[in-house]
């Protein structure tokens, strides 16, 4: 291997680990190039023909608009963007992305090439709706008490609190939400 192959290898498994894919489109010849990774994260064969159009096909009917307007604007007036979309995969399977492209090449003062990445983030957004869940259950909880419950950090500061707690004592709003416990 030469130093530059072990560096490719080293990089897409990097990728791999990191569940990345990157992508480059060429705006002024039509020619879109991914990376092995991308083909995977979209759950599509090396090569696929018609790749670009069958992963538009793919996303969530509430986040095509979006996806679509951040890359036409890319294209069109050089504008980066980062975006969360859903995509249905061919398996079935329904999986979070966070696409990210940059205008890396202009001609004339527009764009040519626009480049970026593509990340799987469904086990994050799985965590984040298990802890969103948690947190709405411990509200509930909390205000559900007959007790009022103030919980305040090692530093003094307002956490949290029931609307019982803020009645048995009086407290105005303004002196809760300030977060100090003095």
């Amino acid at each position: 291997f030469s130093a530059v192959s072990e560096r490719q290898q080293r990089l897409t498994e990097a990728h791999e680990l990191a569940r990345i894919g990157s992508w480059e489109r060429d705006l002024l010849t039509g020619d879109v190039v991914w990376s092995d990774q991308h083909y995977a994260l979209v759950g599509l064969q090396p090569g696929t023909a018609d790749a670009r159009r069958r992963f538009l096909s793919m996303i969530h009917p509430d986040d095509v608009s979006a996806f679509t307007g951040a890359v036409s604007r890319a294209e069109q007036y050089g504008e980066s963007f980062a975006i969360d979309v859903r995509v249905t995969l061919p398996s079935g399977d329904v999986r979070g992305l966070h696409a990210r492209g940059a205008v890396t090449a202009w001609v004339d003062g527009r764009p040519a090439v626009v480049s970026g990445t593509t990340q799987d983030i469904t086990d994050r957004q799985r965590s984040e709706d298990s802890l969103k869940e948690t947190l709405s259950l411990l509200n509930a909880t909390l205000d559900s008490t007959a007790d009022g419950i103030l919980v305040v950090d090692g530093q003094g500061a307002i956490r949290s609190f029931n609307q019982q707690f803020a009645e048995m004592w009086r407290l105005p709003p303004e002196v809760l939400d300030s977060g100090d416990d003095e």
